[in-house]
């Protein structure tokens, strides 16, 4: 179960969401669309956990990872530990790790992410949330950076993400 019950975030006098009530079914993709400045972010933060609503509750039984907008690499990792960091310490989550970036077109595992252009870090990004072992996959305009042949490739892979044998 995915649910927001009257989810209410306020930032000092501004409303950002009023009384937000949404019940995603399992099995689906939801999109939330709007303009900018519109909630989107906020909604994803409070099903984070990183924002707590002034009103109303977030109600989840899954494990949820999350890709927001910007990609938020430690720095001090390559993008190889920035994907393991997530995972366990077999040998079949840095395989898992290196089948995932090479999927999103990173094969430079040992770069650093000032060694990267933007849309290289959020690809990594993007294989780090996918290689988190969740049940619910939230991102934030993911392939917003990317060309259309990349965002394919990384759509096919969110698609994959529940089949981990397709990898």
């Amino acid at each position: 179960m995915v649910l927001f019950d009257n989810i209410t975030v306020k930032f000092g006098q501004k409303t950002v969401l009023d009384s937000f009530c949404a019940d995603v079914s399992n099995d689906r993709i939801t999109a939330v669309t709007g303009p900018s400045g519109s909630g989107k972010t906020t909604l994803l933060s409070v099903a984070a956990g990183l924002i707590k609503p002034q009103s109303g509750k977030f109600i989840c039984d899954k494990k949820i990872s999350v890709m927001f907008q910007e990609p938020r690499l430690f720095p001090w990792l390559t993008a190889l530990e920035n994907v393991n960091i997530v995972t366990d310490d077999s040998k079949e989550s840095a395989e898992l790790s290196k089948q995932l970036l090479s999927k999103v077109g990173i094969d430079e595992f040992d770069k650093y992410p000032d060694q990267l252009s933007g849309g290289m870090k959020q690809r990594v990004a993007f294989a780090r949330a996918l290689a988190y072992d969740s049940e619910l996959l939230l991102l934030d305009e993911p392939f917003s950076a990317l060309d259309q042949n990349i965002r394919d490739d990384m759509l096919e892979c969110s698609r994959a993400q529940t089949d981990r044998s397709s990898l």
